[in-house]
């Protein structure tokens, strides 16, 4: 394999294991170090629009700086330094309950993590287009990623077991993902230089013009499908924020304890790998509209699952069954949608707006959906709007679900409107050779 896909795949491999390591235990993580409700939990949620800021303005600046590598770091070493902050700070500066403390350590932690994923894809994307492998290798690099999820998960429960530490031990995670972004910094410093150099230097101009060209990026690329596109993400963000949020929280409930849940998710990284090694293949036959399509279909399935099953009644066998079945849609879920919605946010930009257009993307389906879920989940958790047998989270995940089925309906617009489009394009084409 190209010496450059692998460097690029070891970088995404140790992003994805030091993001994982808390990804989806942050309410167990902040429960620990903070006396804080299931329901206060989901309003500090709504802090996760600063991925929307955050990614806009991190990818902005990495374009308009092309110091891709210095600020990837910087997303990471910020990240584990406050996410540390939550832990380690209630002794001195009062992150006891939920109070400004706990908002501002929480708020720029994911601040300062979202933009790296934008980053990356979008100088990897770039850097294979050029060497003429983006459909080859841009899925093997996504596998990667899916590898450092395992690897994360799989490091927490090695080392609690090694050194018999409770299941639920904050510094384990804490330790681990400092490792991991110390690892990370030193593969992007040394691997991303690589990247750099093919870049041109470019002309400094006065401030004035800077900020008069940036918003023309911007104005440029908000054509009507990309924003149908991003109301797509967005309405799967909210149900999965829900997952990821409230699911280990939903299963500790009903009796499974903390080392089983990360099995489980280990255990959906199988198809998730799986399909991003043929959707490179998948891509020859179907567009990756059609691989968003299904992607969703199998995402949606998740929540409405979860919260319509009476998983108390199934007994053990039944339980690890029906989460078992979950959680393999959504590793099919995440290796479509994953790769599609990357590919497809590289169609709507251009050389200047590559790490933009992944910004904005990745901002609205982990910012903007969760600000949007954290607001439905502190109402409904906390004044029961929305039960189902009596469960306001079962409720929860259930809406969030129906918001993801309409999703579809967002998306067939959107593949009707490029249809269009290329007709109207191909029309014109036939005119101009007649003429």
């Amino acid at each position: 394999m190209d010496k450059e896909v692998v460097q690029m795949a070891l970088i995404y491999l140790s992003v994805s294991a030091s993001v994982y390591c808390a990804h989806n235990f942050m309410y167990s993580f902040l429960k620990a170090s903070c006396s804080i409700e299931i329901h206060d939990f989901s309003m500090l949620d709504t802090l996760e629009v600063l991925r929307l800021i955050g990614g806009f303005f991190w990818t902005n600046l990495a374009d308009r700086t092309n110091k891709h590598r210095i600020i990837a770091i910087i997303n990471m070493v910020g990240y584990a330094v406050f996410l540390n902050l939550l832990q380690w700070a209630p002794w001195f500066m009062k992150a006891k309950e939920l109070n400004i403390w706990t908002i501002i350590y929480r708020g720029l932690s994911i601040f300062f993590q979202c933009g790296i994923y934008p980053i990356l894809d979008a100088v990897i994307l770039e850097m294979l287009e050029k060497n003429g492998k983006s459909r080859k290798h841009y899925s093997k690099i996504r596998i990667a990623s899916t590898l450092g999820h395992v690897l994360a998960h799989l490091a927490v429960i090695s080392v609690s077991y090694i050194f018999s530490v409770k299941q639920k031990d904050e510094k384990v995670v804490l330790i681990l993902t400092s490792f991991f972004v110390l690892v990370t910094s030193i593969l992007i410093f040394f691997y991303f230089s690589d990247v750099e150099k093919k870049e041109t230097k470019k002309n400094k101009f006065p401030l004035k013009i800077r900020i008069q060209r940036n918003l023309k990026y911007v104005r440029e690329i908000l054509t009507f499908s990309f924003i149908l596109f991003n109301i797509t993400g967005t309405l799967q963000g909210i149900y999965r924020n829900a997952m990821t949020s409230f699911l280990p929280a939903h299963l500790e409930n009903i009796g499974m304890k903390n080392n089983s849940i990360r099995g489980l998710f280990i255990l959906r990284c199988l198809p998730e790998i799986g399909m991003l090694w043929i959707t490179p293949y998948i891509e020859r036959f179907v567009s990756i509209y059609v691989m968003m399509l299904f992607g969703i279909c199998f995402g949606v399935f998740r929540p409405l699952l979860y919260g319509f099953a009476e998983l108390k009644n199934l007994g053990q066998t039944g339980i690890y069954s029906v989460c078992i079945l979950n959680e393999l849609t959504k590793g099919i879920f995440s290796a479509l949608y994953g790769y599609g919605s990357s590919k497809m946010a590289k169609e709507f930009s251009t050389e200047k707006t590559k790490a933009l257009a992944q910004g904005i993307q990745g901002g609205c389906y982990c910012g903007l959906a969760p600000f949007i879920c954290g607001l439905m989940g502190y109402f409904i958790l906390k004044y029961d709007l929305f039960e189902y047998r009596g469960n306001s989270l079962r409720g929860f995940f259930i809406l969030t679900g129906l918001l993801g089925c309409f999703g579809i309906f967002i998306l067939l617009v959107l593949i009707n409107n490029r249809k269009k489009k290329e007709k109207m394009s191909i029309g014109s084409s036939k005119i101009c050779a007649a003429v």
